[in-house]
C-alpha cells in the first residue's frame, strides 16, 4: 500500500459530498482512532467539486506547555490565502472537536486547514488536492485555456518546462504540492525549443551526430544539437543561407505561419490534405501567400481553428510568434489524429511514432474539436 493510501485511510476524516464525486477509498469514509501521519493529508476530488469536510481533531497549547485559550481554525485557498466566513471558526484549547468545514469551491489546486491564537493540532494539518486539477507546472492552473494540452505535453515527455529555484521556506510563493517547474505558457516558442518539441513528438528517433554541423550557428555542443540535426535531416527545416554556409537561428522565435510549415512538412505525407481549398479559411491568409498550403492544411485537419473575425469569418494571425500554450494545443490536436494509428511515415523517409495510447482525461478528437471552438485564442 502506498504512503498516500496509508495516510488517507488512517486520517480521522469523513466526507459529505455536496457536488462532484469523491475519488477516495471507501475505508476513508469511516472515522479512525489512529493518529494522522506527519505531514499534509491529501483528499482527492473531481475538479470543480464542492464538499463539506467533517474533521475530527484535537487542539493543544502551541508552545508545548499546558496553557489554554481560544483559537481560530480556518480553511483557505493555499495560493491566494482566501478565506470565507463559513470556513473560520473559534475553538477552545485544549480539547477534542468535530468541525464540518464547508468548502464551497475548488477554483484552483489547493485548500489548506490552519489554526491561529497560540494553539496547535495534536495531529497533522489537512490539505485538499482535486484529482484532475493537479498540474505539472506551477504557472498552469487547471482552468487555464490550454491546461489539458499542456499537462499532456508533460505527461508524454514532450516538454519538461523550466526549473524553479529552491524553496525559500515559509514565504515561498510556490506551492509545495506541485513540481518546482513552470511552463511559461505565454512565452514565444524559440526555434531550438520547437526542434526539441517536434523531435520528442516523433518518438525521439536515433540520430547520428557524426560529421560537421549543418548550421554555422549551431555548434555540436548546443543542448538541442541532436534535435536540430534531426529536423534538418528529415527535411523539416533547411535554415537560411549565410556567407559561409547555412544558419538555423536557434534563439529566434517562430511565427505561426512557420510552425504550420514545419508541421505540414513533417506530417503532410502521413496526413495528406483532401485538396488545397480555392478560398482561404482565414481572412488574413492569402491563397497566393508563401504559407497558404501549410496553413490551409492545418485548418483542414482541425489542428488550428484560429480566432473569430468580422462577418463570422476567422483569422490565423500568421506572422505573430506562436506561444508555448498554442504550441501545446497544435501538438495535442495533431496527436489526436493518430489516436488509433501507432506509426506513420513522415518526410524524408523517417518514421513517426505517436507518443500516446489515448488522449488524456478521457478526451476524444470530436469532443476536443467542439471545445476548441469556444477557446479564446489558438
Amino acid at each position: 500500500m502506498s504512503t498516500f493510501r496509508r495516510r488517507l485511510i488512517s486520517a480521522a476524516i469523513t466526507l459529505g459530498l455536496v457536488a462532484g464525486s469523491v475519488l477516495v477509498p471507501a475505508a476513508a469514509n469511516a472515522a479512525s482512532s489512529s493518529p494522522v501521519a506527519d505531514g499534509p493529508i491529501y483528499i482527492r476530488f473531481e475538479c470543480g467539486a464542492s464538499a463539506t469536510m467533517v474533521l475530527s481533531f484535537s487542539l493543544k497549547d502551541g508552545s508545548g506547555g499546558s496553557g489554554s485559550g481560544d483559537a481560530q481554525l480556518y480553511a483557505h485557498h493555499f495560493q491566494e490565502r482566501q478565506q470565507e466566513a463559513s470556513s473560520v471558526k473559534t475553538f477552545h484549547y485544549p480539547g477534542e472537536y468535530t468541525w464540518e468545514v464547508p468548502l464551497t469551491y475548488f477554483d484552483d489546486v489547493i485548500w489548506q486547514l490552519g489554526v491561529t491564537g497560540g494553539a496547535a493540532f495534536t495531529d497533522a494539518y489537512f490539505a485538499l488536492l482535486p484529482e484532475d486539477c493537479w498540474s505539472p507546472f506551477q504557472d498552469v492552473p487547471y482552468n487555464a485555456s490550454f491546461y489539458k494540452e499542456i499537462r499532456w505535453m508533460a505527461e508524454t515527455g514532450i516538454s519538461t518546462g523550466y526549473p524553479l529555484p529552491p524553496s525559500t521556506g515559509e514565504n515561498d510563493p510556490y506551492s509545495p504540492y506541485l513540481p518546482r517547474q513552470e511552463y511559461r505558457p505565454f512565452g514565444s516558442v524559440t526555434r531550438d525549443a520547437m526542434a526539441a518539441f517536434l523531435y520528442r513528438f516523433a518518438g525521439s528517433p536515433e540520430v547520428s551526430v557524426d560529421g560537421p554541423s549543418p548550421f554555422v550557428d549551431v555548434p555540436k555542443s548546443h543542448p538541442f544539437y541532436k534535435q536540430i540535426l534531426w529536423l534538418k535531416n528529415s527535411g523539416v527545416s533547411t535554415g537560411w543561407p549565410s556567407g559561409n554556409g547555412r544558419e538555423y537561428r536557434p534563439a529566434s522565435p517562430i511565427t505561426r505561419a512557420a510552425m504550420a510549415a514545419f508541421l505540414e512538412r513533417m506530417l503532410g505525407d502521413a496526413l495528406p490534405p483532401e485538396s488545397t481549398p480555392a478560398t482561404s479559411p482565414f481572412t488574413d491568409v492569402a491563397t497566393d501567400g508563401p504559407f497558404y498550403d501549410a496553413i490551409s492544411w492545418l485548418s483542414q485537419k482541425g489542428i488550428s481553428t484560429g480566432w473569430p473575425a468580422a462577418g463570422g469569418k476567422k483569422e490565423f494571425r500568421p506572422y505573430e510568434n506562436i506561444t508555448r500554450d498554442a504550441m501545446a494545443a497544435f501538438l495535442y490536436r495533431t496527436a489526436g489524429l493518430f489516436q488509433n494509428q501507432s506509426r506513420r511515415s513522415v518526410s524524408g523517409g523517417a518514421e513517426f511514432t505517436a507518443p500516446i495510447a489515448s488522449l488524456p482525461l478521457g478526451a476524444d478528437i470530436a469532443g476536443l474539436s467542439e471545445a476548441a471552438e469556444v477557446r479564446p485564442g489558438r
